[in-house]
């Protein structure tokens, strides 16, 4: 499957419902989840529903709802030398973030002001390879105020990976992650009726995944998306791979 390709439906052994992983097809539809095909419902060979869209069948690898970042300083525009909206999301991508929540510091201008804000949207449209919502700052005299969503394709390449490898030692199952890192972040930021679970009606934002699968970091490599590519962790081994992340029913794989 081609990346940027639409996906009608996911199918796997193992989709995250609840605590437990089982066999499910999740149905895709206008970019959110229309249904979830399990137990006795989990069809043997093609799907049961005539779709144009392909069947992305991902064997083994887990299917759990995209992580969201409630906290990422983007920096653009401004110190577009420290990071910017390009590489930033398409990290988070590659880490299986598939929403992020920009804060006002670091860029300037700050986003305190709507013009300041109107001009961090413009500086952001067409760079994104994940959800992008941003954060207004609250300063004494200002009362501006923005939490808004802007609804288009938006990488840090450390997300699951680096949470994963120490969680899973310390007795974390993967719907401690899901909560942890979907569902209670997406209600820090007020996203949680559209993002951080597996739901009909709810974002098809997947993150697809081998939580035993190894890699080991290695600085300055492709596989480094951030704007800077070395990494904090050289050497060290990690607990899993991220296959894909899939974006409202778009092949997002890197």
């Amino acid at each position: 499957m081609e990346l940027g390709s639409t996906v009608g439906a996911v199918r796997s052994q193992r989709v995250l419902m609840g605590h437990r992983l089982c066999p499910a097809v999740v149905r895709i539809k206008d970019g959110r989840i229309h249904r979830i095909l399990s137990g006795s419902l989990f069809p043997a060979g093609d799907d049961d529903e005539d779709d144009e869209d392909e069947v992305l069948d991902v064997g083994d690898s887990v299917v759990m709802p995209g992580l969201v970042d409630s906290h990422v300083h983007v920096n653009e525009p401004g110190r577009v030398s420290w990071e910017g909206f390009w590489t930033a999301t398409r990290a988070a991508a590659a880490g299986g973030v598939t929403t992020v929540v920009d804060m006002p510091l670091n860029s300037i201008p700050p986003t305190t002001t709507l013009n300041h804000f109107h001009e961090k949207l413009r500086e952001a449209t067409g760079k994104c390879f994940v959800d992008t919502a941003f954060w207004g700052g609250v300063i004494p005299g200002n009362q501006f105020h923005a939490e808004l969503d802007v609804q288009q394709p938006s990488e840090e390449t450390a997300g699951l990976p680096l949470f994963w490898s120490s969680a899973s030692k310390r007795g974390f199952e993967l719907s401690d992650v899901v909560r942890l890192l979907s569902q209670k972040t997406a209600q820090l930021c007020g996203l949680d009726k559209q993002k951080g679970s597996l739901s009909p009606g709810h974002d098809a934002d997947l993150v697809i995944w081998d939580p035993e699968r190894e890699f080991e970091a290695f600085p300055n490599v492709p596989t480094m998306f951030g704007f800077h590519t070395i990494s904090k962790y050289p050497g060290e081994i990690y607990c899993l791979d991220i296959v894909n992340s899939n974006f409202k029913g778009y092949n997002e794989w890197i």
